[in-house]
């Protein structure tokens, strides 16, 4: 598996590398092949290469590029790598840049290039708690050529970038106490230093998998409430959706982990992630907080839930041996949204580790793909992609990424006349909203009186309410006697950093 870390028996050939600080001349897979078996004296043919795309480095002038890629022999280099080592300095030549070899993938990795006229997304793949940034991703077994977001997701999503996001987050041993906001304030940066907030940035999409949905939830939350960094605001305005594989929206069981964990710094970490914290801790304010700013910010986001036992760490073996246990329920996965918004969640038959774990046979990559197509705006054909009348064959993506195809010119006229009726319902609800605007708007919500120290805190317990928060759509309607507060609650809730 692409994550383990021991070297004296690690079988080097079945271990997926990226390479960094490629020459952007190096423009071919057979180009970098030949320079990394310059560099390990091996032969090129020995080197093989998934994927080459460009630096998200915004200051690299020309960019240089990354690679991943696999070794059908083992190089001196490797064998004679101490335990523990994942990265190497390789020497391609005199007067070349030294490349950089690693196995960890720590930050951001890109997959892909995108031509900037069909380029409509970056999504960012953030695997989970002592996890691999691309091994997580990989299924079980000895072939470790396939990896479903590289190799079939790309595919389905035209115009998509895909990028890893790794991170040093192994429990065993681990003297880290980051907490959550540590981590979301991690991926904050990475992002933003990553070309984030250019102008020329696009639409953002996750795929976010158990604790790292926890994380961006918080990171969007962070971006929501700053005020004053329009850096930050910006990124946000860029997110536009997620899905969420096996997230403890509501806690988890714990108990696993625990046993790993307990009397080491990363102890408070895990313990976040209890169901009382689900109930009326951590996790509960954010889930209030971030349902708000989902909604508010039109994100669309997919819940994928286990329905599958996992394996659980046993103290005695040391190993995964403990007795089954279901990790994170359908209602902390969905956050109730199983019940309340069943068009959003999916059930995947894998355990809570195994669900984002795809082969390439696998039959849950195609809704996972019709989701993510759908979280991108790929889920209906745009005008702009058939202007030609004279064609009777218009071909279309469509959900499970299949290949459909309208049969006649009727069909599209009346797909156009439905676009049209639906831009200009779009934009009569602009132009609703405007004349709702008044540049006094602000001065009333100040004489609006504040409340008195705690009170209003009912609505966070009134289930309606908080349903209404979880569901991110529709209005939820404040009524009552003039003078009982109704301006005041609702001023509460405009500015209250939990909705």
């Amino acid at each position: 598996m692409a994550g383990e870390t021991q070297t004296r028996t690690r079988d080097w050939t079945r271990t997926v590398f990226r390479l960094s600080r490629v020459p952007h001349g190096a423009a071919t897979d057979e180009a970098v092949a030949a320079l990394v078996a310059k560099a390990l004296h091996i032969q090129a043919d020995e080197v093989k290469v998934y994927s080459l795309a460009t630096t998200l480095k915004p200051w690299e002038r020309p960019p240089s590029r990354v690679a991943t890629l696999m070794l059908l022999h083992i190089p001196a280099l490797l064998a004679a790598s101490e335990d523990g080592q994942n990265e190497w300095t390789l020497e391609p030549g005199a007067g070349q840049d030294h490349l950089v070899l690693d196995s960890h993938f720590w930050g951001l990795t890109p997959l892909n290039d995108v031509a900037t006229e069909k380029h409509i997304a970056d999504c960012i793949a953030i695997s989970g708690l002592a996890s691999h940034a691309f091994g997580s991703w990989q299924p079980h077994g000895n072939d470790k050529t396939f990896m479903w977001i590289r190799d079939d997701a790309l595919r389905c999503v035209p115009g998509m970038r895909a990028i890893l996001y790794g991170y040093d987050s192994k429990l065993a041993n681990s003297q880290s106490f980051q907490n959550i906001g540590d981590l979301a304030v991690t991926l904050i940066s990475q992002v933003r230093a990553n070309g984030g907030t250019l102008s020329n940035a696009k639409p953002l999409v996750f795929l976010a998998h158990s604790l790292r949905g926890i994380v961006l939830k918080d990171a969007l939350c962070r971006l929501a409430n700053s005020q004053d960094n329009s850096l930050e605001r910006m990124i946000l305005s860029r997110c536009k959706g997620a899905i969420m594989f096996g997230i403890p929206n509501l806690g988890m069981d714990q108990n696993h982990l625990l046993a790993i964990v307990r009397g080491s710094p990363a102890e408070h970490l895990v313990r976040d992630l209890s169901r009382e914290s689900g109930t009326r801790g951590y996790l509960n304010e954010l889930e209030l907080s971030f349902s708000g700013i989902a909604t508010i910010s039109k994100m669309t986001f997919f819940w994928i839930y286990e329905t599958t036992k996992s394996p659980t760490f046993d103290p005695g073996t040391s190993a995964m041996t403990g007795p089954p246990s279901v990790l994170v329920d359908p209602d902390s996965a969905t956050g109730y949204r199983i019940s309340e918004a069943p068009s959003f969640v999916h059930p995947i038959s894998k355990n809570h580790s195994d669900l984002v774990k795809f082969t390439r046979s696998d039959p849950n990559i195609i809704p996972i793909v019709e989701l993510l197509r759908r979280v991108c705006g790929l889920d209906a054909l745009d005008d702009e992609d058939n202007d030609d009348d004279d064609d009777d064959d218009y071909r279309v993506n469509l959900r499970f990424g299949a290949v459909a195809q309208l049969e006649s010119r009727t069909n599209l006229r009346i797909y156009r006349r439905e676009k049209t009726v639906e831009k200009r319902r779009k934009r009569l609800l602009d132009e609703f909203m405007r004349a709702l605007d008044s540049s006094d708007l602000d001065l009333q919500q100040t004489l609006i009186s504040d409340r008195f120290e705690y009170t209003c805190e009912w609505i966070y317990e009134h289930e309606a309410f908080t349903a209404w928060l979880r569901q991110q759509t529709g209005l939820f309607w404040i009524y009552g006697k003039p003078g009982s507060g109704k301006s005041t609650l609702m001023k509460l809730v405009h500015a209250d950093k939990r909705t």
